[in-house]
């Protein structure tokens, strides 16, 4: 959505501030890695608003900095320290529900 044109960005914000007033739960699916790694201040701070964030382990990898090399216990870690409520896919070998520093697969 942020690419898709100008007032993209603010869209998005506006739909999320709309959704915590009234107290319904969210999602924000991550885009694609490069997009994530060149708006992550954006995903940071709106990823920590919302129910939840979804994406897979690239996209999460470029949110936590480490788009080019990653390990998925690195990016399990790193989710397991931050504020996001997280639906991580891992290609066919399954997925990763992380939240308030505990992970399950």
């Amino acid at each position: 959505m942020l690419k898709t044109g100008v007032n993209a960005r603010q869209a998005v914000v506006e739909a999320i501030e709309t959704a915590l007033q009234v107290n319904v739960a969210t999602v924000l699916t991550l885009s694609s890695s490069s997009v994530v790694a060149q708006n992550s201040a954006f995903f940071q701070e709106y990823g920590a608003k919302v129910s939840w964030i979804a994406g897979n382990m690239e996209q999460f990898a470029a949110l936590l900095g480490d788009i080019d090399e990653f390990e998925v216990q690195m990016v399990v870690d790193g989710l397991n320290k931050s504020d996001f409520h997280s639906i991580v896919t891992h290609d066919a070998k399954g997925a990763y529900l992380i939240a308030n520093g505990q992970s399950s697969s």
